[in-house]
């Protein structure tokens, strides 16, 4: 919204988020100790179990290692075909990132939430959800913004940054009353609406 004052405010994204992840670390420290500690009896005299757990620990590691390759690469593979298409089709740079390269990013979310309430299991599919969103608002921001350094003023910034902040309150609104209805499902959708409204007819 504004073209100064961008590092000092990247500086200040960076910081919220260790803050957020110093804090998720301490609840699921606190949450695991209690766990560790109903089941240990249990699995005192049991060897083979804590040799599978291991195992399957170092699985996962190296699965989790590969996957993130793989995110780096999809990565570069997105970014220099979005170029190749934005030099083609002469899209400018804004709504193609605002709208084209968001939807593409954020599919695999969509398909988190579906599969996540399918096997019961919303937590997984909402936690997702909600880390990519305040990743991309701190660290990636963050990051960004400290290599930019100036921010040039356009109106379509301005108007997705006021969207941004009403579902940001309606969010906040949400977490209060500690509900999700159809309603909301409905609001958030023509929320979306507007998003799409505002980037086709300012940029397009």
């Amino acid at each position: 919204m504004v073209n100064f004052g961008i590092l000092f405010t990247g500086i200040l994204a960076i910081f919220i988020y260790f803050v957020y992840l110093i804090r998720n670390m301490k609840q699921y420290s606190k949450a695991n100790f209690t766990r560790l500690s109903s089941t240990e009896n249990l699995m005192k005299n049991d060897k083979q179990s804590q040799e599978l757990k291991v195992e399957s620990k170092s699985k996962k590691i190296i699965l989790i290692i590969i996957s993130f390759i793989f995110i780096f690469l999809g990565g570069e593979l997105l970014i220099y075909a979005a170029e190749q298409i934005i030099i083609q089709t002469n899209i400018p740079e804004t709504f193609f990132g605002l709208v084209i390269i968001a939807f593409i990013t954020n599919v695999e979310e969509l398909t988190l939430v579906i599969k996540s309430i399918k096997k019961k299991s919303v937590e997984i599919g909402l936690g997702g959800m909600i880390g990519k969103v305040i990743w991309n608002l701190t660290l990636t921001f963050g990051i960004s913004a400290i290599f930019i350094m100036n921010l040039q003023f356009l109106w379509i910034l301005f108007w997705n940054w006021l969207l941004l902040s009403i579902i940001i309150i309606y969010f906040n609104h949400l977490s209060r009353t500690q509900s999700l209805v159809r309603k909301d499902g409905i609001i958030l959708t023509l929320l979306l609406i507007s998003f799409l409204v505002i980037n086709f007819t300012i940029v397009i």
